[in-house]
Parts: C-alpha cells; sequence; structure tokens
C-alpha cells in the first residue's frame, strides 16, 4: 500500500473514534473574550505612606525700635523759687499800657488786651527776677481771640545796654497750635514752629496751662500736662519773666493768665 494512501486511512480512523471535528474559525471573526471571574479573596488594601512634614517657613519679625521717651516734666524739680497768682498779692502790677494795649490786675488775674491788631506784640515783664534751670508753670484763660491770634509766656529774658530785649517765648494760637522763639531784639528766630496738637485746647472761652522744663540747653515743652516737643538751645541761661499778646486780625484780643509758679531744677 501506497504511503499516502496509509496516511489518509490512519487520520480517518483518528476521526471516527473521537466523534467530533475540528471546525475552523470563519475568517474575520474576532477571537473569543476571555472573561476573569474575580477571586473571593480581596485584593490588598494599599496603605499610604504618612505625609512627610515639612516646615513652613516663618516670617522674620523684625523687633519695632521703641520711640523716644517723653521727658519726665518732674525730673530733677524741688522748690518754689518764684510763685505769683497774678491777683496783685504779690505786689507787683505787671502793670503796661500804650496806643496798642493794655496788661493790668483785676478780677484777681492779669488781663492783657489788645485795642488794636496787626501791629505787632506787646508784652508785660517783671525785671527784677533772674531764674536758669526751673521748671515754669502758668495758666492762660483765651476771653476773646481768632484764629491767628496769639498768646503766652517769655522767660529767661534779658535787657541789654541799649535797652533791648533777648529770650525766650513759648506762645499758643487759637487755632490750637504751638511755636517756641528766641526773641533778639525786634527779631524772633523760630525754634519750634507752629505744631498743632489736640491737647491744646482752641478759640475762647478756654484755658490752657503752658510749661517749660529746662536745664541747661535743654528745653521741654508741654500744654495741659502733655508733652509737645523739645529744643535745645544755649543762648541764654537765666533771666525774667513776661506775657506776651498778639493780634494777627482787628484788635479786640483779650487773654487773662493766673497761677505763674517756679521749681528749681537740678539734675544729678
Amino acid at each position: 500500500m501506497k504511503p499516502y494512501i496509509f496516511g489518509l486511512l490512519l487520520m480517518l480512523l483518528a476521526a471516527c473514534r473521537t466523534g467530533t471535528t475540528e471546525t475552523p474559525l470563519p475568517t474575520g471573526t474576532p477571537p473569543p473574550v476571555v472573561t476573569v471571574q474575580p477571586s473571593d479573596t480581596p485584593a490588598p488594601t494599599l496603605t499610604p505612606a504618612p505625609p512627610t512634614a515639612t516646615s513652613l517657613p516663618t516670617e522674620a519679625v523684625t523687633p519695632t525700635a521703641a520711640g523716644p521717651a517723653t521727658p519726665d516734666p518732674n525730673l530733677g524739680v524741688g522748690d518754689v523759687v518764684y510763685e505769683d497768682r497774678l491777683d496783685g498779692s504779690s505786689g507787683w502790677g505787671w502793670f503796661f499800657e500804650d496806643s496798642a494795649a493794655t496788661f493790668s490786675v483785676s478780677g484777681g488775674q492779669l488781663n492783657a488786651v489788645m485795642k488794636q491788631g496787626n501791629i505787632g506784640p506787646r508784652f508785660s515783664m517783671r525785671e527784677d527776677l533772674k531764674v536758669g534751670d526751673q521748671q515754669l508753670r502758668v495758666t492762660a484763660r483765651p476771653n476773646l481771640c481768632y484764629e491767628r491770634d496769639e498768646y503766652g509766656v517769655m522767660f529767661r529774658m534779658i535787657v541789654d545796654s541799649q535797652n533791648n530785649y533777648h529770650g525766650y517765648i513759648f506762645k499758643l494760637n487759637c487755632g490750637g497750635q504751638a511755636r517756641v522763639e528766641r526773641l533778639e531784639n525786634v527779631e524772633t528766630i523760630p525754634l519750634a514752629d507752629w505744631t498743632p496738637s489736640p491737647v491744646i485746647v482752641p478759640g475762647a472761652p478756654a484755658e490752657n496751662t503752658l510749661m517749660i522744663w529746662m536745664a541747661k540747653d535743654q528745653l521741654h515743652f508741654y500744654v495741659n500736662d502733655k508733652y509737645l516737643f523739645s529744643v535745645t538751645d544755649a543762648t541764654y541761661a537765666e533771666g525774667f519773666y513776661g506775657f506776651y499778646l498778639r493780634d494777627r486780625t482787628n484788635g479786640g484780643e483779650s487773654v487773662s493768665f493766673v497761677n505763674l509758679v517756679a521749681k528749681e531744677v537740678k539734675l544729678p
């Protein structure tokens, strides 16, 4: 028997034994999808790693520099060296009068009245006192004034051989501002220019207590026991007192002064 016939017989015999025939998939048919059934064993749970602690940058805090301390108005203050209630009881009347102004004691106070305006300042002085380092206080009571009208106290005043006055003026205006000047005869040099402050009671009627603490060239200024500013000036070391008035409007400014007290200042 020929070999190829024998091989064919073997194939037929194998087909008869299994009873099945393998049918090839038609061309172009997609392969069967194999579905994998989930296992009864749950999938392991993944635990996330703990977050890494990261320090946030800390904002640098720059310490705030403390401002200059308010000068102590009672530093080194001692005994009273001069006191005048300005009611005439001291024996000094502070009287002055010309065509523009009058200073006189009445009603328990020194009353200063400008009869004309815009003609320069007027003042009354006591020239027999010479005080240097001191705490000086006086209370001023504007009775009638306008915003630009001025009033104040003069200290460390001297008079030269030509009868010219020199010294310092601490003054307020009725608009609520303060100023310090050095007087050189008829000229004034501002040492602290007009400075507004809520501690100054403006207008009239009003009441403001002016205070100066002075030792050598250091001058500290207060109104109603509140600090305003300081000045350094060594031009005049001692002198006497005066009261200052200047009407910058139309005349009629009126201010009364009471209770002038000076206490010595001694520093170590």
